[in-house]
């Protein structure tokens, strides 16, 4: 099974990456598999936690939050003059904590990671 820890360790490019496979498996499920996750998964699709993954992984996505990080720290007030540029240390937390957000849902849920992991092996795809 996928454990919540692995999850969390995820580099940007393995995130990625199982989004597709994630948006894959969606695309073989049956009426009552696709159901069952979304009950497992407190009313979301497999289809739109794909793409929380997905905008997690967004350029746009993380300059906006790497930007919020760099106002907040400078002490930059919102309406006015000039942010300054995000650090890499910035763009950097940023992406970790869209990700986390993104993946919060797989990491919590060890019911829906346990369904998951039986629909991928049923369905032939790799797991990572």
């Amino acid at each position: 099974m996928i454990t919540a820890s692995a999850l969390e360790s995820l580099s940007p490019d393995e995130f990625a990456r199982l989004a597709v496979e994630l948006d894959q498996l969606d695309q073989k499920l049956g009426q009552k598999a696709r159901a069952e996750l979304t009950r497992l998964a407190h009313g979301n699709t497999l289809a739109e936690l794909v793409r929380n993954l997905r905008d997690a992984l967004a350029p746009e996505a993380i300059q906006a939050a790497a930007a919020l990080l760099a106002a907040n720290e400078s002490g930059c007030p919102c309406s006015g003059g000039t942010p300054p540029e995000p650090t890499d240390s910035q763009i950097q937390t940023a992406t970790d904590q869209l990700v986390r957000r993104a993946s919060a849902p797989f990491v919590r849920n060890v019911e829906f990671r346990a369904l998951l992991c039986v629909l991928f092996t049923n369905s032939a795809l790799p797991l990572n």
